[in-house]
């Protein structure tokens, strides 16, 4: 896979063009792949807050539309308009995929994203709602999947997930809290080994500027 990123006068004239009396603009995007390129169609709230409502997926030589989905449905957010589609390879499988946002977490964090993996087979480009259903999702470099989230004011847990046969599957958590007595900070971790669960809770006193 070949990730190319390249800003054109195009594109930012196409922002420029987007205001809150232009309903929806199509917006080229600087990420591409050797066979595709990606634009957007997004309405914009304000100089810094678009929703996404439709991919489109282009051939990188002829320019031919290969792909349109439609009724994404995004909220309103703060994104960077031309770098919108963001490109991995979800599931080490060779092939892009890419993800666009969906919604943010308003005053705190648990913002999602849809994340679209590429089928060979059907040389399409399909939502994987598992993982567009996690929360503040990041791809590692070494091939894991890491999701955290806000459980409470007193809680926060990042979860681990890998693609195992190409099924997204939980490998380990990790998890930190405030006792109900409010006087320790319990941190649990987890892992999946060889199909087993290995567990582990420490707690600490709860410092005084906490």
């Amino acid at each position: 896979m070949t990730v190319n990123a390249a800003t054109s006068e195009a594109q930012i004239a196409s922002v420029a063009v987007a205001n809150s009396t232009s309903p929806a603009t199509w917006i080229a995007q600087d990420f591409t792949t050797s066979k595709f390129t990606f634009s957007v169609l997004v309405s914009q709230q304000d100089e810094t807050h678009f929703a996404v409502s439709t991919v489109r997926i282009t051939d990188q030589k002829s320019g031919k539309l290969l792909q349109e989905i439609s009724e994404i449905g995004g909220f309103s957010m703060w994104i960077e308009p031309t770098k919108i589609v963001q490109i991995f390879d979800v599931n080490r499988d060779g092939y892009p995929d890419f993800s666009v946002p969906f919604a943010d977490g308003g005053a705190g964090p648990n913002s999602t994203k849809n994340f679209y993996l590429f089928n060979p087979q059907q040389n399409r480009f399909e939502i994987n709602q598992q993982l567009s259903d996690l929360s503040d999702v990041s791809v590692n470099a070494d091939g894991t999947i890491t999701s955290s989230y806000r459980v409470s004011c007193c809680e926060y847990q990042i979860d681990t997930y890998r693609f195992i046969r190409n099924k997204l599957t939980k490998v380990g958590y990790w998890n930190e809290h405030l006792t109900y007595d409010g006087k320790w900070i319990e941190t649990s971790t987890s892992k999946l080994v060889h199909n087993k669960w290995h567990s582990k809770t420490t707690k600490k006193p709860v410092p005084k500027d906490y």
